[in-house]
């Protein structure tokens, strides 16, 4: 490999994201469609606390944004939904 093929290898890397096991399986779910805490947490398997901590993690990183709330079956109650933020609408909101 070059030298300038590993530079933009290495700063490719360093410039991608990087999530925890948890934070990648929450955003798998909401890739999935799944878009509350509630039924995150039981689709995964992961404690409740768990999944709140990783959607606000990864909410303070520009990762995710609240979209509104549906309701829960489980909590009987209206919830938080979640979507993720695409590379190109993070783009856009730069300028």
């Amino acid at each position: 490999m070059t030298t300038a093929k590993r530079n933009k290898a290495d700063s490719y890397s360093e410039s991608k994201p990087k999530f925890t096991e948890q934070e990648q399986q929450v955003l798998i779910q909401l890739n999935f469609g799944i878009s509350d805490a509630w039924s995150i947490s039981k689709q995964t398997g992961m404690l409740i606390t768990s999944v709140r901590r990783c959607l606000t993690d990864l909410s303070d990183a520009g990762q995710i944004a609240e979209n509104g709330t549906v309701y829960n079956e489980e909590t009987k109650r209206n919830v938080t939904a979640y979507k993720v933020i695409h590379e190109s609408k993070k783009q856009l909101e730069l300028f």
